[in-house]
């Protein structure tokens, strides 16, 4: 017979290996469930930043292994494939698969990447993700801080394309004080006649993507003409700056898929998803920036 003591030591052995098999139990059902998600993500082609965005949100989201379908490549085996297969999550990146996606609308979180304006394509208020599209409240304040225009900021735009836009730009605007004046345009004469209007009554020329101004060619001359005229040019990504934008707003193309794996984790946990904006940083150009105030000077001393 075993003494009280070694009985009690027993018991106690017993009791803590128990409690062991159960947590070593628990973590298996836990992993097993995690490795049995499934997701899929649909990329709308192989560009450059939705590839980055699709390898930040590879290195970021630890919960299974993705399924990626390259929707330019086999448009109509990603149809069949989201008819007749079942995933726990969706991600779309791109326009065209975030069409496709809420257009079969499969059961499940889905997720959209890389859109301007999620909204338009989904026109649901339960859309989950993040916009590419950099608040225009953002742009604007930090335009202030860094330019601090004094006699206005001017938006060249598509009345049918960016109307909208243009009305939330206009109240951002006035919640900061600063005169914001928008041209519309259609064509290039068209712009080449607003940026007489747009020299004479602001200091500072703010990109928004639009169809009729936003083109290579256009946009090197137009950057080079504002500055010219005394005109600082802000933009939206590093082609602007490397054109000679005094400051330009860079969306970060991985580090938005590391941000969207992030965010579909947890929706995986707890179902809370909602639409964001993308991560960025504010790129500052010292060069332009000091022949901007050279040829200011210029022109102050010619009047």
């Amino acid at each position: 017979m075993m003494k009280p003591l070694s009985m009690r030591l027993y018991n106690l052995f017993i009791f803590v290996l128990m409690l062991a098999l159960i947590q070593l139990a628990s973590f298996g059902i836990v992993e097993a469930k995690e490795s049995n998600i499934k997701a899929l993500v649909i990329i709308s082609s192989q560009i450059r930043p939705y590839v980055a965005a699709l390898n930040g949100f590879k290195h970021a989201f630890k919960k299974s292994d993705l399924e990626v379908l390259d929707l330019s490549k086999n448009p109509e085996f990603v149809r069949y494939t989201l008819s007749k297969e079942k995933f726990d999550l969706y991600i779309a990146i791109g326009p065209k698969a975030t069409k496709l996606l809420w257009e079969i609308n499969p059961s499940g979180i889905k997720l959209t990447l890389m859109v301007l304006d999620p909204e338009t394509i989904i026109q649901k208020k339960s859309a989950c993700g993040i916009k590419l599209r950099i608040p225009l409240k953002e742009q604007l304040a930090a335009l202030k801080e860094k330019i601090s225009p004094i006699k206005g900021v001017g938006i060249l735009y598509t009345p049918g394309e960016n109307s909208l836009l243009i009305s939330q730009a206009y109240e951002a605007a006035q919640n900061l004080s600063i005169s914001l004046k928008a041209y519309p345009v259609n064509n290039a004469p068209e712009i080449k006649k607003a940026l007489s209007k747009l020299y004479q009554e602001c200091d500072t020329l703010l990109f928004i993507p639009d169809p009729t101004v936003i083109s290579e060619p256009m946009i090197n001359f137009l950057i080079k003409d504002a500055l010219l005229h005394g005109v600082a040019s802000v933009g939206y990504n590093r082609f602007f700056y490397e054109a000679g934008a005094v400051m330009a707003f860079v969306v970060d193309y991985e580090k938005l898929g590391i941000v969207a794996a992030e965010m579909a984790n947890k929706a995986l946990e707890n179902g809370d998803c909602a639409l964001a904006p993308p991560p960025y940083e504010i790129l500052w150009n010292e060069k332009a920036w000091k022949f901007l105030q050279k040829v200011r000077a210029r022109m102050e001393a010619e009047k």
